[in-house]
């Protein structure tokens, strides 16, 4: 196999963006199959801009992608609680 690589994504990268996109529409598609939602590309598309755009305001939330060599094939979100996740 190989070892795996996380990029921070960087707010104002396109590259990052072009990347993450489709690897956001099958995780937001994913979550939707277990809520029984379907969300459109539009509103996945506002989603993704969301978080990316928040890269770099917290050094304790990350946004990232994963790389198996050199493709992309997944994204990791996780961020350390500070009391405010309900839910």
């Amino acid at each position: 196999m190989g070892n795996l690589r996380f990029v921070q994504i960087e707010k104002g990268n396109d590259r990052h963006y072009e990347i993450v996109l489709p690897l956001f529409i099958d995780h937001i598609n994913e979550l939707d199959g277990h809520r029984n939602k379907k969300s459109s590309v539009e509103e996945i598309i506002v989603q993704l801009k969301k978080r990316v755009n928040i890269q770099g305001m917290r050094k304790d939330m990350h946004f990232e992608i994963c790389y198996l060599k050199d493709e992309a094939i997944g994204l990791a979100m996780f961020a350390i609680d500070l009391g405010g996740i309900k839910g």
